[in-house]
């Protein structure tokens, strides 16, 4: 899945950034999406893995992290379409990660479950 984010990005130059959006799996098994810039460099994590909640989720869905350094990024994700928020939230420490469904075929992923290994 693929979308374009007008933000401007001074690694980019202050053009915006084209980003591909991939499904890989964190360590225990949720579900990461992770966002790579058109060279294929990681660019941004949109989830964020909450194991203890992970009983919540649809096989479809995954917990979107849309605080601090991803709100506007997020942001973009929803405009895209690839995503629909919906509208569950589930408390993780000062904030709360917001429940994300994937709207885009599964054919449009790349799975990778060595991605960001362990990392959470």
């Amino acid at each position: 899945m693929h979308f374009r984010m007008p933000l401007s990005d001074p690694k980019q130059g202050g053009r915006g950034v084209d980003l591909t959006a991939e499904r890989g799996t964190y360590f225990d098994g949720n579900t990461m999406i992770v966002l790579k810039s058109k060279n294929g460099s990681p660019w941004a994590t949109l989830s964020v893995n909450l194991p203890k909640s992970a009983h919540l989720l649809k096989s479809n869905e995954f917990f979107a992290k849309t605080w601090s350094e991803n709100e506007e990024v997020a942001r973009w994700a929803l405009l895209s379409e690839c995503f629909r928020d919906t509208g569950m939230r589930v408390p993780t420490g000062f904030v709360e990660a917001q429940i994300w469904e994937i709207c885009c075929e599964p054919e449009s992923y790349t799975r990778d479950s060595r991605l960001f290994k362990g990392r959470k």
